[in-house]
Parts: C-alpha cells; structure tokens; sequence
C-alpha cells in the first residue's frame, strides 16, 4: 500500500495549525509502522505546498525508513503546482497492484490554477483508480476545490478546530491500513463518532 499526503503549509497555517500538523503526523507515523511491523508493506509519500510545492523525500519510503521533518508555514497556497507534481510521482513510479491512497489537507483558497492540476489527475490511471479524501481545516479552506479533487462528497472532511485534526486523520489511515476501502462513514469531527 502506498500513501500520498499533501498538506498546505501556506503562511495562514502558522502557529496552532502548524504545530497541531505536525504532532498529528509524528503519530499517524507511529500508527503506519506499527502496521507494518505487523507486516503489511506500506510506503509514504508526503508534500508540502507552500511557497513551493515540494516533497519531503525524492520518491515513496517505507514507513519504517521515513523520518518526520518539522514543517513550518510559509507562502501561498499552491494546490495546482501540488496537483501537478502529484501527477508527475504517479506517473515515475510502478504502483500496478498495490492500493493507494491519497489525502490532501488544505486551510484556504488555492492561489494558483488548480482546476489546471486537477484535470491532469483526472486523466491519470493511478489517481483514479486511488482511495481520495480530503481535509478542509477552519472555515476558511475551499471546499470547491477540495470537492473537485475528492469527487465524492463522503471523502470530504470539515475539521472546524486543530482539536480534532488527529482524530479525523486517524480514521483515514486506520480505514486504509484496515483494507476496507469500498465503503465509507462520513466523521462527524463535532462528536466521537469515527468509522464504522
């Protein structure tokens, strides 16, 4: 199983956002090696889209190898850019078989052309035949664009405070690692309701 992680690191992600990101990978980290140190074989991409788009490592590790780097907020909101490198890391790496999934994080307004990106997706093989779901944190992150991305409105989350971005992360991986990926719960992220 492979997993791509895009989250937004844009400068209105500074302070309780970017900390509360930060701390909740360290443990989503946690949780995929401890699945794969039951044994199942799981890889990790994460990017960045800030002032740049960029990933944390040059191609997919496994969980057991990937170290986390302190992300810092800075910058746009580059969701096309991060679309497009998307793309390009589906296409350079041999993934037929194995399950993906895909999870986007985002805090506000794409700040360049994500319409752009999302329609290079769109035609690639891998991200349509992927697991997609989507976090918009506050309420000032886009849902048009986090929607076009996900297609399915059920993939799409709304965490209203930092409080529950654990939470609601954890059941994407939790669902994922569980290999029931056909159907979904929507996480009321206001109660203690988790999936299914």
């Amino acid at each position: 199983m492979k997993f791509f992680i895009l989250l937004d690191t844009s400068g209105s992600m500074e302070g309780a956002k970017i900390g509360a990101l930060n701390d909740a990978m360290s443990n989503i980290l946690v949780t995929l090696q401890g699945a794969a140190f039951d044994g199942k074989q799981i890889e990790l991409s994460v990017m960045t889209f800030g002032k740049t788009a960029q990933w944390m490592y040059d191609s997919p590790k496994p969980v057991m190898d990937f170290g986390w780097k302190e992300l810092k907020a800075n910058g746009m909101t580059p969701l096309g850019t991060a679309c497009e490198a998307l793309d390009a890391a589906l296409n350079n790496h041999t993934i037929d078989g194995e399950e993906i999934s895909i999870i986007v994080l985002s805090d506000g307004c794409p700040t360049d052309d994500y319409d752009f990106g999302i329609t290079l997706l769109d035609n690639n093989r891998l991200f349509l035949l992927a697991s997609k779901y989507a976090i918009a944190l506050g309420e000032d992150a886009d849902i048009t664009s986090l929607k076009r991305f996900v297609k399915d409105d059920s993939h799409l989350f709304t965490v209203a405070t930092v409080d529950n971005l654990l939470d609601t992360l954890s059941s994407m991986i939790y669902r994922n690692i569980g290999g029931k990926t056909n159907t979904t719960k929507v996480l009321n992220t206001e109660s203690d309701e988790e999936w299914d």
